[in-house]
């Protein structure tokens, strides 16, 4: 399929203004930083995986479990480190921007998805 040259010039205006913007500088510079600490890297990524497994299990959640301080533990010890905590920060604040615009996008296109069980 050949996309409409008004779509790709709007295209190029939106992906050079997102790049342009703080939200991406900021997390640009938090990843270079992330990237010269890859032992940071790694206790960022396992929080990933146990926050990941323990969002994606089958049985539901009830109360506080001792899985749930566990994983609150971890998160926090990583927030005591500045450049995890920027990071993690700054990360969340570019997936926020890329979700909102996904949404938007979306929402915009008037497809028949209301009704089929497809939650956007």
């Amino acid at each position: 399929m050949v996309i409409p040259e008004q779509i790709e010039n709007a295209m190029g205006q939106l992906l050079t203004s997102i790049r342009e913007s703080d939200v991406y500088q900021r997390y640009k510079k938090s990843r270079e930083e992330i990237l010269a600490h890859p032992e940071y890297l790694e206790q960022i990524n396992e929080f990933r995986r146990q926050t990941y497994a323990f969002t994606s299990r089958e049985e539901p959640l009830t109360g506080f479990t001792a899985e749930t301080r566990q994983l609150l533990r971890y998160r926090e010890k990583i927030r005591q480190n500045n450049i995890m905590a920027e990071f993690l920060d700054s990360e969340m604040e570019m997936c926020v921007l890329m979700r909102t615009l996904t949404l938007e996008l979306a929402n915009t296109t008037d497809f028949l998805l209301e009704d089929s069980g497809i939650e956007i």
